[in-house]
């Protein structure tokens, strides 16, 4: 702050923490321009710097001059690594930290999407003209705005020089922004004041005040909430990919003179189609069939979420006439994708068996574009029953907030749905 008052023409901007500071000071109109001016001697001004270009100029100029006026203390902090006791001395009366905090809530309540969109943007500044009108109308009433009209404040309290000079020349007063109280208890300040101007809205406007999207959601629960892991997420989403069968071989067998070795594979799929494939004989150990023309025996289509069979049949003969079953292998391959990490360019599979004698059966395969599939989650509704609301809200807790039960009153009942 005493930077923008040494430089007052300089384009400055403040780093990442200070500039959030600053935001939660410019959000209390009268003692922001009260504190600038007496450590400063100016009222200053801010801006939003929306092209990068705009903005890497003003941190360079800041950082520079920053360096110059304060050498022992860095422009911008690592935030991974941060002093447990940083204490500055100040002349700003207003309480930022306690400000901050009370900040921090307010994202919470306007971050949903529809506060993105244009429409909604632009029926919240007609609304927030209609509320500043309101409070002209009635210069006593402590007006409480819903979240789409207390966005569109902030966004004009951010420009504190057009704020002061607006409200001024239409209320003829510095229009204050008091966020302190936060209580909702049934008689609290914020309570009433809040059905009056509900009351006085709608007496003016013949239209109800709180619409759609605009309302308390209650406290921020997500603290609350298990954060689900990327491995959380595998466990639950099923993947897919184009699962490629490179070879197959069996080891620890003792091949005899004059023994050939064969096989087939089978494949089933969920649809009810089968496949095989033929193994060709081989005389020779090791004992291997690989497809040099191809680089691989066969591929197909693998969603995790059904279950594909392979099922590896391997005999051996002395002669035509009698053959003998060496192994014969059921591999279920959707259940070992599922438990391989997605990032890996082409992962590998290996699917083994081991025979009663000690032979060892193994299924080379690559798994060809891996991919975590689409879910689509359904919400089934549940029926409403009459229940009596808890004794701790606690207990109830959720995206609404249930107030806890006036003193003296028991078995007080309310209807409660529980969705899947």
């Amino acid at each position: 702050m005493p930077l923008l008052g040494k430089y007052p023409e300089a384009d400055l901007e403040a780093p990442l923490d200070v500039h959030w500071i600053w935001h939660c000071h410019m959000l209390s109109p009268k003692s922001y321009k009260r504190d600038t001016e007496r450590i400063t001697d100016t009222f200053p001004g801010h801006q939003f710097r929306v092209l990068r270009q705009d903005r890497d100029g003003a941190v360079t100029q800041a950082k520079a001059l920053w360096e110059k006026e304060y050498p022992g203390e860095p422009y911008e902090v690592n935030f991974e690594d941060v002093p447990d006791n940083i204490m500055h001395d100040t002349d700003i009366e207003y309480n930022l930290f306690e400000a901050a905090q009370r900040q921090s809530k307010f994202y919470y309540h306007v971050s949903l999407p529809h506060f993105y969109d244009s429409v909604f943007l632009k029926l919240a500044l007609e609304r927030y003209k209609k509320f500043v009108a309101l409070k002209k109308q009635n210069p006593g009433l402590f007006v409480v705005p819903m979240y789409d009209v207390d966005l569109i404040w902030h966004t004009h309290q951010l420009h504190p020089i057009a704020y002061y000079r607006d409200t001024m020349s239409y209320l003829q007063s510095h229009l204050n922004h008091d966020d302190t109280s936060s209580d909702r208890g049934p008689n609290s300040k914020l309570t009433i004041s809040d059905n009056a101007t509900r009351d006085m809205w709608y007496d003016t406007y013949k239209e109800q005040f709180p619409i759609s999207g605009t309302m308390y959601r209650g406290e921020n629960f997500s603290t609350r909430m298990y954060k689900m892991t990327n491995k959380d997420i595998c466990d639950i989403v099923s993947k897919q990919c184009c699962l490629r069968i490179n070879s197959v071989s069996l080891e620890n067998f003792n091949l005899k003179s004059k023994q050939s070795i064969q096989g087939k594979i089978e494949l089933k799929l969920p649809s009810g189609k089968k496949e095989h494939w033929k193994l060709k004989p081989r005389k020779e150990t090791p004992i291997e069939w690989v497809n040099k023309k191809y680089g691989h025996l066969l591929y197909f289509d693998l969603d995790t979420k059904n279950d594909a069979i392979l099922k590896v049949t391997i005999s051996c003969d002395r002669n035509p006439l009698v053959t003998k079953k060496v192994v014969t292998a059921v591999f279920h391959p959707s259940d070992d994708v599922d438990n391989i990490e997605l990032g890996v360019d082409t992962p590998t599979l290996r699917l083994s068996h081991i025979t009663p004698e000690g032979a060892v059966l193994i299924l080379s395969a690559e798994l060809i574009d891996l991919e975590r599939k689409d879910e689509v989650f359904r919400l089934d509704s549940g029926s409403f029953e009459t229940v009596r609301i808890p004794d701790s809200d606690d207990s109830f807790w959720g995206t609404i907030p249930v107030p806890h039960l006036p003193n003296g009153l028991q078995n007080i009942y309310c209807r409660m749905a529980t969705h899947k």
